[in-house]
């Protein structure tokens, strides 16, 4: 009997010792049991694509896949060169197929052997010697001369007058310090009014360029000069020989060859003088004028003597027996 007890405290003794181990067993299975320690599952490190897993954890595998970001695409700005009164003028050179420009800062087609190169003046002399010179001799008529045509020529604070109409070319000059600051009230005024009327035609007009101060045409001037030389005296006038200074002129619509042609073109061309204005550098008449054929180019000059221009079919060089020529040769310029 005795014997039977000590069994049995023995296989009790046991079963405790036995019962103290099964934490041990059961985290084996993925249990968590009183008194386990816990440790971090070891640490996975990404590894690029195709590379080899790390040891220690054989059965896991990430892949990291670079991205890419793709470029964004910018567009290069328009090198076309856009001459405005709010804007400075462009000095860099542009791309060698780009047109020519205008007096009126604009661009042109046509060269300058196409448009005066063969002409010839009255006088025998050539119409063109280096481009845009127009009529081999300048005359200049003071204060009081008349002009072979009979018009009276008056000086007024450094501006000439003949038979009243203010004179801005290539021999007639303004000072620096005349600044109108705009466009003349009556021009402005009859050019809207021209505009009304052509918007009952389905013709729309509008100012592409007015009024530029003498400083701003000789920026404009020497940023052409730059990167045309000499051929700039066809397309863009010196300082103090615009008459976009004078306020009295303006580019309508579309100042480039581009307009040549086009309905706004002959609506201005066939209406304008009723308005006052006549297209002041007509196709043909370059070694007149001094400068190429800009049919957006008007000068406001009255109804009246707009028409009586006009109807003679002469510039208004012509009209009234002057040059347009500079003293100071561009060479020397």
């Amino acid at each position: 009997m005795k014997l039977m007890k000590t069994g049995v405290l023995c296989l009790a003794l046991v079963c405790a010792v036995s019962a103290a181990g099964c934490g041990q067993v059961g985290n084996a299975h993925g249990r968590i049991y009183r008194n386990q320690a816990v440790t971090e599952p070891p640490e996975i490190t990404a590894i690029p694509e195709g590379g080899e897993a790390l040891t220690g954890a054989p059965e896991i595998k990430r892949v990291v896949h670079t991205v890419t970001e793709k470029p964004v695409q910018t567009q290069e700005p328009d090198p076309t060169i856009v001459i405005s009164d709010t804007e400075p003028p462009v000095t860099e050179t542009p791309e060698e197929s780009e047109p020519e420009v205008t007096e009126s800062g604009v661009s042109t087609e046509t060269s300058r052997s196409d448009e005066s190169g063969t002409e010839t003046s009255e006088s025998g002399t050539d119409g063109v010697g280096e481009p845009g010179d127009g009529p081999a001799e300048c005359i200049v008529y003071k204060d009081g001369d008349t002009t072979p045509t009979g018009a009276r020529v008056e000086v007024i604070d450094g501006l000439t007058y003949v038979d009243g109409v203010l004179i801005v070319n290539k021999s007639y000059g303004l000072p620096e310090e005349y600044a109108p600051g705009g466009l003349m009230p009556e021009a402005e005024s009859a050019f809207y009014e021209m505009a009304q009327a052509a918007a009952e035609d389905n013709i729309w007009l509008y100012i592409v360029s007015g009024y530029r101060s003498y400083w701003y045409q000789s920026e404009l001037y020497w940023g052409y000069r730059s990167w045309r030389g000499l051929e700039t005296e066809s397309f863009s006038a010196r300082a103090g020989f615009s008459e976009h200074q004078s306020g009295f002129a303006m580019d309508i619509n579309d100042a480039s060859r581009n307009f040549v042609g086009t309905p706004e073109a002959q609506w201005i061309e066939e209406h304008c003088v009723d308005y006052g204005f006549i297209i002041r550098y007509p196709e043909g008449k370059e070694s007149i004028t001094g400068f190429v054929y800009e049919p957006w180019h008007v000068r406001y000059l009255g109804k009246e003597k707009a028409r009586e221009i006009a109807d003679s079919g002469l510039t208004l060089e012509e009209y009234y027996g002057l040059t347009s020529v500079y003293e100071v040769p561009v060479e020397e310029y």
